[in-house]
């Protein structure tokens, strides 16, 4: 259920079926709050017949899961979901720090992403981290989500698959964690913005 990449998780299923086991990549997206509610959504990839007999236990500790194909399907989801995350993670720190920038309260613009079309779950729960960054438990940190893009980037390269947005998240992450803002929430990337050019 960790996030690795499509080829190691090809790689441990082949290992595990030469023992006689079956094993699925099945990562889950979702926040702390919702691992700790039983509320993640599972990536599944791998043998068919396998994760009918695991569905119980999918249903058991996640709110959904869905079967998406071969060994490492799980796991390439998973890498193209926290892309989603850091690109859209990115956005909201460049649309905030631009309002500020005006005059805007930080808080009233966010409530104005909150409530219009760019609204997502991720933005209505990363909103402490955002405002009060400094009082909110950190929920996902830099230095792992750089780990995770650097995943993303290689499978994009093998597929030849551009990705100009998780590139510009990345030089971001990059200079946050070059701040010692590593183990800082996702967020803390504002504050790299906040400063300038």
């Amino acid at each position: 259920m960790s996030t690795i990449g499509p080829l190691a998780a090809t790689a441990l299923a082949r290992e595990a079926a030469d023992r006689g086991v079956t094993l699925l990549d099945a990562p889950v997206s979702g926040s702390v709050a919702l691992a700790e509610a039983g509320q993640l959504f599972a990536m599944v990839g791998g043998d068919a017949d396998g994760y009918q007999r695991a569905t119980p236990v999918l249903d058991a500790m996640t709110k959904g899961h869905m079967h998406l194909g071969r060994s490492g399907a799980g796991a390439a989801m998973k890498l193209a979901v926290n892309g989603a995350i850091a690109v859209t993670n990115e956005a909201i720190a460049e649309a905030l720090v631009l309002a500020e920038r005006y005059g805007i309260e930080r808080e009233s613009a966010y409530d104005v992403l909150a409530g219009g079309a760019v609204a997502s779950p991720f933005l209505l729960y990363k909103r402490e981290s955002f405002l009060h960054p400094e009082s909110t438990p950190v929920g996902f940190t830099a230095e792992l989500m750089r780990k995770d893009l650097a995943l993303i980037l290689g499978l994009a390269a093998d597929l030849d698959v551009p990705l100009p947005a998780v590139e510009a998240a990345e030089r971001t992450l990059d200079a946050a964690i070059g701040a010692e803002l590593g183990a800082a929430d996702i967020a803390r990337v504002a504050d790299i913005l906040r400063r300038g050019r």
